[in-house]
Formats: C-alpha cells, sequence, structure tokens
C-alpha cells in the first residue's frame, strides 16, 4: 500500500517537475509556467487558510513557521531578476501509519499560472528529496524557491492524491512574509 501511494507521488511530481523544467531557469521569473502545470495547481476548489493557521489535509497537518525574502542563502545568490523566498513549513502526520513525504509536495505560486518547486537541498536546514513520517511525528524543514525580484504575494500549494490516483483537495497556503 505504501509503495502504491509513493509511486503515484513520484510519477506526478516527475510529471510537474518536467513541466517546470521545460519552462527554462530564466524565463521561467518572467513568464507564466505552461498551462498544463497551471491547470493542475487549479484543478480543484481551493481551502484556504490565515497565514500562520494550521492546514489541515487527508493525511498531515501543516503550518508556515516563518517566511523571507533574500538576496542571497548559504552562498547561494539567484540568477539575476530573481530572490530567493525562504520558507520554513512544519508538518505533523495526522494519520495511523507512516507517511512519505517529498520535497515537492509543497510548491510555489505567485501568479496565475506561475510557481516553482522547491531548490534541492544543499544544507541540512533544507527539506530532503524524501522524508518518512511516523504517527503523530511532527518535521520541520525549510524550503527555499526561487521567484521573481518583486513579488511580494505567494501561496504554498498542496494536492491531495490517493493510493487510487484519484485527487482530492487542493490547498493554497498563503504566505505572509516576515
Amino acid at each position: 500500500m505504501k509503495k502504491i501511494k509513493i509511486a503515484a507521488l513520484v510519477c506526478c511530481l516527475m510529471m510537474l517537475t518536467g513541466l517546470f523544467a521545460a519552462c527554462g531557469n530564466d524565463s521561467s521569473l518572467s513568464e507564466p509556467v505552461s498551462s498544463d502545470v497551471s491547470s493542475s495547481l487549479a484543478a480543484t476548489p481551493a481551502p484556504t487558510e490565515e497565514p500562520k493557521e494550521e492546514t489541515k489535509t487527508a493525511f498531515f497537518d501543516a503550518h508556515i513557521v516563518s517566511a523571507e525574502l533574500l538576496d542571497e542563502y548559504d552562498g547561494k545568490t539567484p540568477t539575476e531578476g530573481g530572490v530567493f523566498l525562504k520558507v520554513v513549513i512544519s508538518v505533523t502526520n495526522t494519520m495511523e501509519e507512516n507517511i512519505w513525504m517529498l520535497d515537492e509536495d509543497f510548491q510555489i505560486k505567485w501568479s496565475e499560472g506561475a510557481g516553482a518547486v522547491p531548490m534541492e537541498a544543499f544544507n541540512d536546514e533544507m527539506v530532503p528529496l524524501e522524508y518518512e513520517l511516523e504517527p503523530k511525528e511532527e518535521a520541520a524543514y525549510t524550503y527555499l524557491y526561487e521567484v521573481p525580484a518583486g513579488s511580494e504575494e505567494f501561496s504554498i500549494v498542496f494536492i491531495e492524491k490517493f493510493e487510487d490516483e484519484t485527487l482530492g483537495d487542493t490547498y493554497y497556503i498563503p504566505v505572509e512574509l516576515d
């Protein structure tokens, strides 16, 4: 059962990653991502919570601990025309069984049709490619996104996907900058 869930999530995330990668590094900062990605981000009604409040999904509770825009993070700088958005997200498993989380479970959206997946981890604070949470276990990780300079309104997007490949709710969690 766990293997099916993991395989389904990996397939979905690989498709989304491919779509984001097809947009290119520099042009993705100024042009919207493909319509396939924007339609998947808006495919389901969006329960939205207030910033810093707990978002409850079918699998876990999550909340944004902190969020800030940065010109540099851990010695790295964004591409020209971009800034880093550093978001710390806390997740608590509410299931009676272990769940697997992926770094791309939480994507960022900054305008209609424009979004990105987090950067791959390059330090111990950042979310690993995947991690497992036991029942009631909580974990908080840093998600680092490259976003266009001048953008100030963001939402974290999470799409529920079940073992039978059906999609549940899509959550848009407003990001309140510190």
